[in-house]
């Protein structure tokens, strides 16, 4: 099976913790979010079905490994594994796209009927995104994430990252978790947080 997902690409991506600092750091960020990169979200139509990304990392990959997310859990599996997923009737995409060396590669991935049609990152949106990110110094900070139904928190249970659905994104949390997926819509000039990891995610160290 071909690979999906670049594992040298996704091993170089920061902890949750290093992409956190270095979204904190980053003077003027919010101000580039809240304005050309909502722009570009709304100007070509993406903004419903898909939303910026703090990336990073949970994992140590190897070269037959991916990230694939099942009805909101997501598991490390092996080629066997997403074999076993093709065999009865489902197709694996990109849920996840990370930016390296300038472009955007697939970072995780999602299970979906074969019959499913995905939302595609048509190439102009992709050029504009990246042209921002690249102007702005923030190239190495944000990838894209698919929209979800409700706004999310995810934590480590077991071997799985397990994404639960969260009511209040301002308050439920108390610091608990970092805000990872943001958000975009005519109504509201600033992002809102969509997704949100918990600190202690991890499952490899780095």
């Amino acid at each position: 099976m071909a690979t999906l997902v670049d594992h040298v690409r996704y091993n170089n991506l920061p902890s949750l913790e290093e992409a956190n600092a270095s979204l904190e750091n980053s003077i003027g960020i919010k101000d580039v979010m809240n304005g050309p990169i909502r722009d570009a979200f709304l100007e070509y139509g993406v903004a419903e079905t898909h939303c910026l990304y703090l990336q990073h990392r949970h994992h140590t990959m190897k070269a037959t490994q991916a990230v694939v997310k099942v009805a909101g859990t997501a598991h490390l599996m092996d080629s066997h594994a997403m074999e076993d997923i093709f065999s009865v009737g489902n197709k694996i995409v990109p849920a996840t796209w990370m930016v390296c060396d300038g472009d955007l590669h697939p970072m995780e991935l999602a299970v979906v009927p074969e019959a499913a049609t995905t939302p595609d990152l048509r190439e102009p949106f992709r050029l504009k995104l990246l042209s921002i990110l690249s102007s702005n110094n923030c190239g190495d900070l944000f990838g894209i994430d698919s929209i979800a139904k409700e706004n999310w928190s995810e934590l480590k249970i077991g071997d799985a990252s397990v994404v639960i659905p969260s009511q209040d994104m301002d308050g439920h949390d108390h610091g608990d978790f970092i805000p990872v997926a943001f958000a975009f819509d005519t109504k509201d000039p600033k992002f809102r947080v969509h997704g949100k990891c918990k600190k202690d995610h991890k499952h490899t160290s780095k």
